[in-house]
C-alpha cells in the first residue's frame, strides 16, 4: 500500500480514527491509548514520562476537541501528513493538528504526531 496514491478523501476516512485514539488518549491521559499506533521509534521519542510532562506544560494536550476538522494532507513518497484544525473544550481560538503516517510492514503506523 502506498500512502502517496491515496485520495485525500481516502486518507482522511484512514487517519480519522487513528487520531481519535491519539486524542483520546492525551485528554485522558492514557499513555497506552495515546501510542497505540506508534512506531517503536516514535514511542521511544515520547516516552510516558514526556508524555506526562507535555500534558503538564501545554493545557491544550488534555482538552482537544474530538469534533475535529479535516483540513487537508501533505503526501511524501514514504509518509503522509493529515491536517487537522482542532478546538479546546477549556481554551479559546483553533489550533493545529497533525498526525504523519507510514506504512511499516503491511501496517499503517504513526511516525509523528502534534498538536499545537
Amino acid at each position: 500500500m502506498k500512502l502517496h496514491t491515496f485520495t485525500d478523501s481516502q486518507l482522511e476516512k484512514l487517519a480519522r480514527p487513528i487520531y481519535l485514539g491519539v486524542i483520546r488518549g492525551s485528554n485522558a491521559g492514557d499513555y497506552s491509548m495515546f501510542s497505540h499506533d506508534f512506531t517503536e521509534e516514535l514511542a521511544w521519542r515520547i516516552t510516558p514520562e514526556r508524555f506526562e510532562s507535555q500534558r503538564k506544560e501545554f493545557p491544550l494536550l488534555s482538552s482537544i476537541s474530538e469534533n475535529f476538522e479535516y483540513l487537508g494532507c501533505i503526501k511524501r513518497e514514504d509518509a503522509v501528513s493529515v491536517l487537522w484544525k482542532l478546538r479546546s473544550t477549556t481554551l479559546k481560538g483553533e489550533f493545529l493538528g497533525t498526525v504523519t503516517l507510514q506504512e511499516v510492514s503491511g501496517k499503517v503506523m504513526v511516525v509523528g504526531v502534534a498538536a499545537h
